[in-house]
């Protein structure tokens, strides 16, 4: 009787311990977002404001009130992960710093003209700024992540 009633037990741990991994989500490990887009399998996509995520179902306003969804019902949640700063310091950086390297060899190739003594400075200092106004620019981009719930 004893090992029928641990056999039953062992069962019924398995069973809920398989049940509970199948309902995991894929989410982002931010719980809270300003805007975030909804897509559904059978409805269009949809833009909702303050949205809360919790571990079977999100809550978000939409016209004034608060609605709640399952993410059963869901296909992909959509929210903005941060800027393109640093893509933006990268290609800014990069620019200015070819532009830089091509006067330094059109100077050194004009016997009339002369490089100056500090030209290794004014290189850095170009590609800093172009670095920090690429960084400018990027932080105007958000980029938005893609959350499929149902991958694992």
């Amino acid at each position: 009787m004893k090992k029928i009633g641990l056999t039953y037990i062992s069962i019924f741990i398995f069973c809920s311990a398989s049940f509970s991994q199948s309902q995991k989500f894929n989410l982002p490990k931010e719980r809270a977002h300003d805007k975030a887009i909804l897509g559904f399998d059978a409805e269009p996509e949809k833009k909702v404001y303050n949205i809360q995520l919790y571990a079977d179902s999100l809550i978000y306003r939409s016209n004034g009130s608060f609605k709640t969804y399952t993410y059963d019902k869901l296909r992909y949640i959509k929210v903005n992960d941060g800027s393109h700063a640093g893509l933006g310091a990268g290609i800014g950086g990069a620019i200015m710093l070819l532009s830089s390297l091509v006067a330094v060899i059109q100077v050194s190739d004009d016997p009339n003209m002369q490089l100056r003594n500090d030209a290794g400075l004014r290189i850095i200092g170009f590609t800093a700024g172009g670095a920090g106004f690429g960084a400018l620019i990027g932080m105007a981009f958000k980029r938005q992540r893609t959350y499929y719930l149902h991958y694992k």
